[in-house]
Formats: structure tokens, sequence, C-alpha cells
């Protein structure tokens, strides 16, 4: 198997146990595509969340190198909680005061300005955290145990 193909299969495996849309029962059209029944269909999003995998096999922190691939599904849960608790705040801030086209407009703001919230999030609690294992490690601590959260 070329390497490309390798890497393909990576995030093919990874979209296939994370978030494909199965159409297991019947057939249907999607776009002005008829689907076959069975037949599984990729978001852009799924697309991109995939390549990432195998980049980030790429670059050391993939299933080779120690990565508990479960720890993927794991982050989505996660993060799927997330998202239903700022559905749940933004309902309620809304509910009744917008029409239904304001409300959509709004929700499709929201969703891209909370997805440059996470990351930016993300990355900051991230930068903060290797500081304070890297000052272990300087210190010679043993582990990470002594780390406080």
């Amino acid at each position: 198997m070329y390497k490309s193909q390798e890497k393909y299969s990576d995030y093919q495996i990874f979209l296939d146990k994370v978030s494909p849309f199965d159409y297991k029962n019947s057939a249907v059209s999607l776009r002005g595509k008829n689907l076959a029944a069975g037949e599984k269909v990729y978001s852009q999003d799924d697309i991109t969340l995939g390549k990432l995998v195998v980049e980030m096999d790429e670059i050391g922190i993939g299933v080779k190198d120690g990565f508990d691939a479960e720890a993927l599904k794991h982050y989505r849960d996660m993060f799927r909680d997330i998202v239903v608790m700022s559905h749940k705040y933004y309902i309620e801030a809304t509910l009744g005061k917008l029409s239904p086209e304001e409300f959509s407009k709004r929700i499709v703001q929201g969703r891209e300005i909370m997805s440059a919230f996470f990351y930016h999030l993300y990355r900051k609690l991230s930068r903060e955290k290797y500081k304070r294992i890297l000052a272990l490690l300087e210190s010679g601590a043993t582990g990470l145990e002594e780390e406080d959260s």
C-alpha cells in the first residue's frame, strides 16, 4: 500500500468511526444525487477532521506513537455536550424574542463566533498547561501526578 493510500485509510477509518451519515434503510437524495441504501456521505467538516487526524499522525501524535485512538471519540462526546449546553443558553435567551428567520441568522453567526471562541480558548488553556508541565519537568519532577489541574 502506498503511503498516500495509508493516509487515506487512516482518515477513512476515523470518518467511519466518528461521524458519517449512513443511509442503511433506504435510498435518498442529497443535493440532487441519488444515494443507494448503505452509502455513506461525509460533510466538509468530516473530511477536514479526517485530514487533521492524518496530520496528527504525521507530526507524532498518532496511534503509532502511543496516542489513544479512543481519545478522539471522548473529545467529540465532550464537545457534543458543550454544543448542547451552548444551544440551551442561546435558546433560553432568545425564546419568543426572535422571528424564525432572525433566529436562524443568529445561530449561523453564533456558530462561527463560538467556533473561534473555542479554538482560542483551547490554545490559551493549552499554553497555560504546557508552561506548568514544562516547569515541572525542568524542576526534576518524576511524573505529572505532581502537576495540578
